[in-house]
């Protein structure tokens, strides 16, 4: 199951984010659109900063730089699940969708921090187990 409100998936939160309260495409694309943006934006003015030097910049441009990964990430599983059949198939594996809806708005706040969705992601792909 997805989006169990006990344990937080990048793919989860991009089934629940793509599908928002009614599944509509218009809703669909437009995050489609909000995440690579997201992501792109990130990484570039991630990159940015870091090239201007001094402990700002790094701080600020690593900080930046992980961000957009995770939305590089997020924006990975929202494409994996994107056509509205797949999407749908990933809803029905939820035992509430209000529940996991309202996990994820509040659970979302951990994409700021820096390289915490790829650190997830990697988890729970366990290829030691």
């Amino acid at each position: 199951m997805i989006g169990r409100p006990s344990e937080f998936s990048g793919r989860g939160l991009a089934v629940v984010d793509l599908y928002g309260a009614r599944g509509t495409a218009a809703r669909r694309w437009a995050v489609l659109v909000e995440l690579p943006v997201g992501a792109l934006t990130g990484v570039v003015l991630g990159v940015f900063l870091l090239g201007q030097g001094g402990a700002t910049g790094w701080i600020g441009g690593s900080w930046v730089l992980g961000v957009g990964l995770n939305y590089l990430s997020l924006s990975v599983h929202a494409l994996q699940v994107r056509r509205p059949e797949r999407l749908e198939a990933e809803i029905r594996l939820l035992d509430d969708l209000d529940a996991a809806r309202r996990y994820y708005s509040v659970a979302q706040v951990r994409l700021l921090i820096p390289g915490w969705l790829l650190f997830v992601d990697l988890a729970h792909r366990r290829p030691w187990t």
